[in-house]
Protein backbone atom coordinates (compact mmCIF):
# COMPACT_ATOMS: atom_id res chain seq x y z
CA UNK A 1 0.00 0.00 0.00
CA UNK A 2 1.42 3.37 -0.65
CA UNK A 3 0.90 6.58 1.15
CA UNK A 4 0.79 9.90 -1.48
CA UNK A 5 1.19 12.72 0.00
CA UNK A 6 -0.31 15.73 -0.55
CA UNK A 7 1.54 19.07 -1.58
CA UNK A 8 1.00 20.67 1.65
CA UNK A 9 4.01 18.16 2.88
CA UNK A 10 4.29 17.74 6.43
CA UNK A 11 7.44 15.83 7.73
CA UNK A 12 5.38 13.17 9.45
CA UNK A 13 3.77 12.37 6.17
CA UNK A 14 7.22 11.49 4.68
CA UNK A 15 8.38 9.87 7.71
CA UNK A 16 4.93 7.61 7.31
CA UNK A 17 5.54 6.27 3.68
CA UNK A 18 9.34 5.38 4.82
CA UNK A 19 7.70 2.91 7.62
CA UNK A 20 5.31 2.38 5.05
CA UNK A 21 5.45 -0.01 1.58
CA UNK A 22 5.02 0.91 -1.56
CA UNK A 23 3.31 -0.18 -4.80
CA UNK A 24 6.51 -1.50 -6.04
CA UNK A 25 7.39 -3.50 -3.11
CA UNK A 26 4.30 -5.85 -3.20
CA UNK A 27 4.90 -9.79 -3.53
CA UNK A 28 9.06 -9.25 -3.04
CA UNK A 29 10.42 -12.74 -1.83
CA UNK A 30 13.26 -14.02 -0.45
CA UNK A 31 16.74 -15.21 -2.43
CA UNK A 32 20.28 -15.86 -1.37
CA UNK A 33 23.74 -15.32 -3.05
CA UNK A 34 26.54 -12.70 -2.76
CA UNK A 35 25.32 -9.41 -4.75
CA UNK A 36 27.86 -8.46 -7.86
CA UNK A 37 27.07 -5.27 -9.46
CA UNK A 38 27.48 -3.70 -12.55
CA UNK A 39 27.56 -0.67 -14.82
CA UNK A 40 24.19 -0.58 -16.75
CA UNK A 41 22.48 1.80 -19.09
CA UNK A 42 19.14 2.35 -20.50
CA UNK A 43 19.86 0.55 -23.87
CA UNK A 44 20.81 -3.19 -22.35
CA UNK A 45 17.97 -4.18 -20.94
CA UNK A 46 14.96 -6.43 -22.08
CA UNK A 47 11.48 -6.06 -20.72
CA UNK A 48 8.59 -8.34 -20.04
CA UNK A 49 5.92 -6.09 -23.11
CA UNK A 50 4.91 -7.18 -26.03
CA UNK A 51 4.19 -4.04 -27.32
CA UNK A 52 4.73 -0.44 -26.19
CA UNK A 53 1.86 0.89 -24.36
CA UNK A 54 0.14 -1.92 -23.89
CA UNK A 55 -2.35 -1.98 -21.04
CA UNK A 56 -1.48 -4.09 -18.15
CA UNK A 57 -4.04 -4.62 -15.35
CA UNK A 58 -2.94 -5.20 -12.01
CA UNK A 59 -3.76 -8.92 -10.22
CA UNK A 60 -6.46 -7.89 -8.18
CA UNK A 61 -5.36 -10.22 -5.67
CA UNK A 62 -2.64 -7.51 -5.12
CA UNK A 63 -4.93 -4.79 -3.87
CA UNK A 64 -3.21 -1.35 -4.06
CA UNK A 65 -4.32 2.18 -3.32
CA UNK A 66 -3.17 5.49 -4.06
CA UNK A 67 -4.91 8.56 -2.51
CA UNK A 68 -8.00 5.97 -1.61
CA UNK A 69 -8.71 5.32 -4.72
CA UNK A 70 -8.00 1.57 -6.60
CA UNK A 71 -5.65 1.63 -9.10
CA UNK A 72 -6.58 1.79 -12.31
CA UNK A 73 -4.30 -0.12 -15.32
CA UNK A 74 -0.90 1.26 -15.88
CA UNK A 75 0.44 1.23 -19.22
CA UNK A 76 3.68 -0.59 -19.70
CA UNK A 77 7.22 0.12 -22.09
CA UNK A 78 10.33 -0.72 -22.49
CA UNK A 79 13.02 1.21 -20.63
CA UNK A 80 14.31 3.10 -23.71
CA UNK A 81 11.04 4.24 -24.82
CA UNK A 82 9.31 4.76 -21.27
CA UNK A 83 11.50 7.22 -20.03
CA UNK A 84 10.19 9.34 -22.69
CA UNK A 85 6.76 8.10 -21.68
CA UNK A 86 8.13 9.10 -17.67
CA UNK A 87 9.06 12.87 -18.67
CA UNK A 88 5.71 13.21 -20.56
CA UNK A 89 3.79 12.26 -16.96
CA UNK A 90 6.33 14.06 -14.42
CA UNK A 91 7.01 16.96 -16.37
CA UNK A 92 10.85 16.15 -16.23
CA UNK A 93 12.98 12.93 -16.96
CA UNK A 94 13.52 11.12 -13.87
CA UNK A 95 16.87 9.23 -12.75
CA UNK A 96 17.85 6.02 -13.09
CA UNK A 97 20.23 3.52 -11.74
CA UNK A 98 23.60 3.60 -13.42
CA UNK A 99 24.93 0.48 -11.15
CA UNK A 100 22.76 -2.70 -10.46
CA UNK A 101 22.68 -6.35 -9.48
CA UNK A 102 24.28 -8.64 -11.82
CA UNK A 103 21.89 -10.57 -13.70
CA UNK A 104 19.08 -7.85 -13.80
CA UNK A 105 18.13 -8.08 -17.07
CA UNK A 106 14.56 -6.76 -17.00
CA UNK A 107 13.63 -3.10 -16.97
CA UNK A 108 9.66 -2.27 -17.47
CA UNK A 109 7.82 1.89 -16.85
CA UNK A 110 4.82 1.61 -15.75
CA UNK A 111 2.66 4.81 -16.58
CA UNK A 112 -0.33 5.45 -14.73
CA UNK A 113 -1.10 7.89 -12.19
CA UNK A 114 2.53 7.46 -11.21
CA UNK A 115 5.51 6.42 -12.93
CA UNK A 116 6.91 2.92 -11.70
CA UNK A 117 10.27 1.93 -12.97
CA UNK A 118 11.11 -1.96 -12.02
CA UNK A 119 13.90 -3.66 -12.93
CA UNK A 120 14.15 -7.78 -12.39
CA UNK A 121 16.02 -10.90 -13.11
CA UNK A 122 13.54 -11.83 -15.54
CA UNK A 123 10.31 -11.29 -17.37
CA UNK A 124 7.36 -9.81 -14.67
CA UNK A 125 3.87 -10.35 -15.52
CA UNK A 126 3.40 -7.02 -13.58
CA UNK A 127 5.37 -4.70 -11.26
CA UNK A 128 4.01 -6.32 -8.54
CA UNK A 129 6.77 -9.29 -9.21
CA UNK A 130 9.46 -6.89 -9.31
CA UNK A 131 12.86 -7.79 -7.58
CA UNK A 132 13.54 -4.16 -7.20
CA UNK A 133 11.44 -1.11 -8.12
CA UNK A 134 11.53 2.73 -8.28
CA UNK A 135 8.00 4.77 -7.69
CA UNK A 136 8.32 8.08 -8.82
CA UNK A 137 5.77 10.83 -8.23
CA UNK A 138 5.61 14.63 -8.25
CA UNK A 139 7.43 15.91 -5.10
CA UNK A 140 5.70 18.15 -2.25
CA UNK A 141 6.18 21.56 -2.27
CA UNK A 142 7.97 21.55 1.32
CA UNK A 143 10.47 19.42 1.77
CA UNK A 144 11.68 18.80 5.12
CA UNK A 145 15.30 19.68 5.89
CA UNK A 146 17.93 17.53 6.57
CA UNK A 147 17.58 18.84 10.26
CA UNK A 148 14.17 18.38 10.37
CA UNK A 149 14.17 14.91 9.40
CA UNK A 150 17.15 13.87 11.60
CA UNK A 151 14.93 14.87 14.06
CA UNK A 152 12.33 13.04 13.95
CA UNK A 153 13.95 9.59 13.20
CA UNK A 154 13.02 6.90 15.08
CA UNK A 155 14.90 3.00 14.33
CA UNK A 156 15.28 1.47 12.25
CA UNK A 157 14.73 4.51 10.15
CA UNK A 158 18.23 6.45 8.83
CA UNK A 159 19.18 9.52 7.28
CA UNK A 160 21.73 9.12 4.76
CA UNK A 161 23.22 11.94 2.78
CA UNK A 162 24.50 11.89 -0.22
CA UNK A 163 25.48 15.09 -2.49
CA UNK A 164 22.88 16.89 -1.38
CA UNK A 165 19.70 14.23 -1.63
CA UNK A 166 18.81 13.53 2.18
CA UNK A 167 17.61 10.20 2.12
CA UNK A 168 15.42 8.47 4.35
CA UNK A 169 16.31 4.49 4.56
CA UNK A 170 14.15 1.36 6.08
CA UNK A 171 16.57 -1.43 6.11
CA UNK A 172 13.79 -3.74 7.50
CA UNK A 173 10.38 -2.53 5.68
CA UNK A 174 7.86 -4.94 6.32
CA UNK A 175 5.39 -5.64 3.33
CA UNK A 176 2.87 -8.33 4.08
CA UNK A 177 4.86 -10.37 6.67
CA UNK A 178 8.10 -9.75 4.62
CA UNK A 179 11.22 -7.76 5.36
CA UNK A 180 12.61 -5.63 2.36
CA UNK A 181 14.60 -2.42 1.88
CA UNK A 182 12.90 0.90 0.93
CA UNK A 183 14.03 4.03 0.83
CA UNK A 184 12.57 7.12 -0.43
CA UNK A 185 14.20 11.16 -0.96
CA UNK A 186 12.89 14.18 -3.07
CA UNK A 187 15.34 15.16 -5.68
CA UNK A 188 14.52 18.44 -7.91
CA UNK A 189 10.92 18.51 -8.43
CA UNK A 190 10.40 14.55 -8.03
CA UNK A 191 9.56 12.30 -5.60
CA UNK A 192 11.55 8.78 -5.18
CA UNK A 193 10.54 5.85 -3.42
CA UNK A 194 12.59 2.66 -4.48
CA UNK A 195 12.08 -0.57 -2.48
CA UNK A 196 14.32 -4.12 -2.90
CA UNK A 197 14.30 -7.62 -1.87
CA UNK A 198 16.64 -9.59 0.07
CA UNK A 199 19.53 -10.37 -0.70
CA UNK A 200 19.73 -6.28 -1.43
CA UNK A 201 20.86 -4.55 2.12
CA UNK A 202 19.89 -0.95 2.81
CA UNK A 203 23.81 -0.40 1.90
CA UNK A 204 23.54 -1.84 -1.06
CA UNK A 205 20.23 0.22 -1.83
CA UNK A 206 22.30 3.41 -1.11
CA UNK A 207 24.77 1.81 -3.44
CA UNK A 208 22.13 1.82 -6.01
CA UNK A 209 20.38 5.23 -5.67
CA UNK A 210 24.24 7.06 -5.44
CA UNK A 211 24.56 6.08 -8.88
CA UNK A 212 21.51 7.45 -10.10
CA UNK A 213 21.27 9.70 -12.99
CA UNK A 214 19.42 11.38 -15.74
CA UNK A 215 20.13 9.78 -18.55
CA UNK A 216 21.59 11.10 -21.64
Amino acid sequence: MITVVSRRFLLPALLIVAIGASLLVFNLFKSAGTITFNRVDTITFQWSGQAEGETVTINPNWPAIVGGLDIPSFNRFSLTGGVDEAAKKLGSVPMLPTLLPEGMTYADVYVGPVVIITYSYRSTEDYTFADMGIEISHAPYNVPTPEQIKSNLMPPLQLIQIGDMSIILNPKANVRDETVVYACFCYGNLYYQVGAKPPLTGEDLIKIIGSMKIPR
